[in-house]
C-alpha cells in the first residue's frame, strides 16, 4: 500500500509507525541529482513489506518533515536500510537532517555475494531476488528531451514510484541478509556499513581514501551531464549507462581497497 502523506494528520500516523518499529527503508529524491545544489523533493519510507508512504516537501514543508523525522534518525536503536545509502545521507545532510547511520544496503550487500553480477541495482535486484518487474524511472519522468525533474512529478505518481523503490528495498534487504549469514560475510558487512567517517579513521592507504571520497563527486559530474536535455535521446542514454558503469566500478574499487586494508 502506497500513499502520499500530505498533511500533518498523516505524517504523525507514520512518524507513529516508525516509532513501532525496529527497522525501515528510506529513499530521497531530489529535483537534480548530483548538483551541489540539489533540493530535496521529499522522503520515501516503508516500515514492512508492501506498506510504504511518499512524504513530500512541497506538500508538508521542508521544517515540518525535519522536525518529524529528525528523532527517528536520530535514534541509534533504529535499523536504517537505504539502497545505496551514500546518495540518501548526502541528500538529507544537506537539507539540514541530522546525520545518521546505514544499517543495511542491499546494493553492498549484493556485491559481497555476488561481485561479477551484471549490475547490484535496486530494478535488478528485485527482479532477480523478488521476481517483481519495478517501474523503470522513464515512466514517470520521461527521457531525452521529455523528460522532466523529480519535483515536477505529480504527487500520486510518486508516492507509486517512490513506494515501489522504498518497498523493493527493504525486502531485498530481508531475502539477502540471510545470505550474507549463511555465507558468514556478517563481520565483513557489518564493518564496510560504517559511514565514511568512521572507516577513514584506521584505514591507511590513500587511495582508499580517495576513491571512496570520489564517489559523491562523480554522482555529481554524472547528475549534472545528463541534466543537459537538449541532447538526443541515445547521447543521453548512453551517458547513463557510462555514468553507472563508472560508479559501480569505483564502488567496487572501494571494497576492494577496504578489504586490503581490513586485512593488511
Amino acid at each position: 500500500k502506497d500513499r502520499a502523506v500530505v498533511d500533518a494528520d498523516g505524517l504523525r500516523d507514520v512518524i507513529t509507525a516508525l516509532g513501532e518499529v525496529k527497522r525501515f527503508a528510506v529513499r530521497t529524491e531530489v529535483d537534480r541529482p548530483g548538483a551541489p545544489d540539489a533540493a530535496l523533493v521529499g522522503v520515501g519510507v516503508s516500515w514492512k513489506a508492501n506498506e510504504a508512504a511518499w512524504l513530500p516537501v512541497r506538500e508538508l514543508g521542508l521544517d515540518a518533515l525535519r522536525a518529524a523525522l529528525a528523532p527517528i534518525f536520530s535514534d541509534t536503536g533504529k535499523e536504517i536500510v537505504a539502497h545505496d545509502g551514500k546518495t540518501d545521507i548526502n541528500a538529507l545532510f544537506f537539507s539540514g537532517f541530522p546525520p545518521w547511520r546505514v544499517a543495511g544496503d542491499p546494493m553492498l550487500m549484493s556485491y559481497l555475494l555476488d561481485a561479477d553480477a551484471e549490475s547490484h541495482g535496486l530494478i535488478n535486484l528485485a527482479r532477480r531476488f523478488l521476481g517483481h518487474h519495478m517501474m523503470e524511472p522513464s515512466e514517470i519522468m520521461g527521457s531525452g528531451k521529455n523528460a522532466i525533474s523529480f519535483d515536477r512529478v505529480d504527487v500520486d505518481k510518486a508516492a507509486v514510484y517512490v513506494g515501489e523503490c522504498v518497498d523493493c528495498t527493504l525486502r531485498v534487504h530481508d531475502v539477502l541478509l540471510p545470505k550474507i549469514e549463511s555465507e558468514k560475510l556478517s563481520p565483513l558487512y557489518n564493518e564496510l556499513e560504517l559511514p565514511l567517517d568512521e572507516r577513514d579513521r584506521g584505514v591507511e592507504d590513500p587511495d582508499a581514501l580517495l576513491v571512496g571520497r570520489a564517489l559523491f563527486p562523480l554522482a555529481a559530474q554524472g547528475g549534472a551531464r545528463l541534466l543537459r536535455l537538449d541532447e538526443p535521446d541515445e547521447v543521453v542514454e548512453r551517458e547513463t549507462e557510462q555514468v553507472a558503469e563508472a560508479d559501480q566500478l569505483l564502488q567496487a574499487r572501494h571494497v576492494g581497497l577496504r578489504l586490503d586494508a581490513m586485512l593488511a
